[in-house]
């Protein structure tokens, strides 16, 4: 059974980034507009870290969007140097989906990573973070 659709956006200002996460179904749109938000929210609190987990979103995105959605983020992301992204992958998705995303995320000069577990990509941000 599908869960109902929603995220929470929470600042984890002692550890130095802003959490996210998204739970049920979610799309292209839906990722867009929150980036949006996650976006503001690290620049109103001196350009610090996002953390995406996803772990619990019932998503199938085709994999055009690992190409093109990393471009719309270099607009909300690349004029701040010091923004280290992580996220959280959900399972359904191939791994060498999380991958593609991750090298068009570098190319197109994001510093982002993805990883299976929460305290994985936890522990990479507070590393680059330090």
């Amino acid at each position: 059974m599908s869960k109902p659709s929603s995220h929470e956006i929470s600042l984890e200002l002692n550890k130095g980034y802003v959490l996210v996460k998204l739970i049920g179904k979610h799309n292209a749109e839906s990722i867009g507009e929150i980036v949006g938000k996650v976006r503001k929210a690290t620049t109103d609190n001196g350009h610090i870290h996002a953390l995406y987990d996803l772990s619990e979103v019932e998503m199938n995105l085709p994999v055009g969007n690992a190409y093109f959605f990393p471009r719309r983020m270099q607009n909300d992301y690349l004029h701040l140097p010091t923004n280290k992204i992580a996220v959280v992958q959900y399972q359904t998705r191939d791994p060498k989906f999380w991958l593609f995303y991750e090298t068009t995320a570098r190319n197109a000069g994001l510093d982002l990573k993805t990883f299976p577990s929460f305290e994985k990509a936890e522990e990479w941000l507070l590393t680059q973070a330090s």
